[in-house]
């Protein structure tokens, strides 16, 4: 399976932010260039397996003529499948410098040692003894 499979973005309309993800040091992180954003402006939720990320900005309308805009915020909703074993409900998340940084624990994968047993000597007998008079 190759990596972009693992974590897919499972929709983008308009606006998407610059986005990172990367597992490491057991966690899944996202992180999101979101600069100018406020915290009261980001919303993050978790439903189905899926994080979600809505930015809010309204659009002041100060009569300005502009002329040259490149300077914008716009609203958005970014979701992202997240992987198998993640802990969402230790979510944590940051915003400094411009970058919302989302960390989600993830599940250590346990390896159980099954024993393999020698069945009773009364089952191994019949079972020869059933093959040996074919």
């Amino acid at each position: 399976m190759r990596m972009n499979e693992l974590y897919r973005v499972s929709e983008q309309a308009g606006f998407v932010p610059l986005t990172n993800i990367v597992k490491k040091d057991g966690a899944f992180e996202v992180a999101l260039a979101v600069p100018g954003y406020r915290e009261d402006q980001l919303n993050l939720t978790v439903e189905n397996g899926l994080l979600e990320i809505q930015g809010a900005i309204k659009e002041e309308d100060n009569h300005q003529q502009y002329l040259r805009r490149e300077i914008r915020q716009q609203s958005f909703r970014y979701r992202v499948e997240l992987p198998e074993g993640a802990e969402t409900e230790h979510i944590e998340a940051q915003l400094s410098n411009g970058v919302l940084a989302v960390r989600i624990p993830l599940q250590a994968k346990r390896k159980i040692a099954v024993a393999i047993q020698q069945p009773p000597a009364e089952n191994v007998l019949a079972a020869g003894e059933s093959g040996s008079h074919a």
